[in-house]
């Protein structure tokens, strides 16, 4: 997944919602905003390098998108069961609803990512094939280098290792976001004058 699937979030979110309201079946509705999703990230990605010159966007955008409607369908059926998955009424008790996101992470982080495809992803196919896919020295060195851990090499265990350390980093992180926020929340109320 790259940096910019993050971006497609909100929007599809209203997509999805403005699906419902038309009537439109949950399960098509999930789909079609897991699917756009994806799309709004490759076209995120387009314009970042179309406007950082690395090649224009009327061969990058058509391209990102060919590959990425494809890479798509496969997004939209893992968001399906996912929040299929998520939103049981066994994951949703008041002792679960935290939680729950968090294990469907860690357990797709360790148990699918092993059988991830090694073929390049999409960014990187349409960099190769318009010739701008170049290797430099990296601006820091990456603690889980490719999804592996370093000390084990490439392989299954190494991977879903990786995949389980990036879920419980980005969790503990995130945590502490959190609390930071709340702690502060209160204190931001007390300084806004009263009208």
């Amino acid at each position: 997944m790259t940096w910019e699937s993050g971006r497609g979030g909100c929007p599809t979110r209203l997509l999805y919602e403005f699906l419902l309201k038309r009537g439109a079946n949950d399960n098509i509705a999930l789909i079609l905003a897991g699917w756009t999703s994806t799309l709004l990230a490759a076209t995120a990605c387009s314009i970042e390098l179309a406007v950082s010159d690395t090649i224009a966007a009327g061969k990058v955008v058509p391209a990102m998108l060919s590959v990425h409607a494809l890479i798509g369908v496969g997004e939209a059926l893992v968001t399906l069961i996912l929040v299929r998955t998520l939103d049981s009424k066994n994951a949703t008790t008041n002792q679960c609803k935290h939680a729950a996101p968090f294990l469907g992470a860690l357990l797709t982080a360790t148990l699918l990512s092993p059988f991830a495809c090694t073929y390049p992803d999409g960014l990187e196919w349409v960099a190769g094939q318009y010739g701008f896919l170049k290797e430099g020295a990296p601006l820091f060195i990456a603690p889980l280098p490719d999804y592996t851990l370093p000390a084990l090499g490439e392989g299954a265990i190494s991977t879903a290792l990786s995949g389980l350390a990036g879920v419980i980093l980005v969790g503990v992180f995130g945590a502490i976001l959190v609390r930071l926020l709340q702690q502060s929340a209160p204190q931001r109320l007390a300084i806004v004058p009263a009208r």
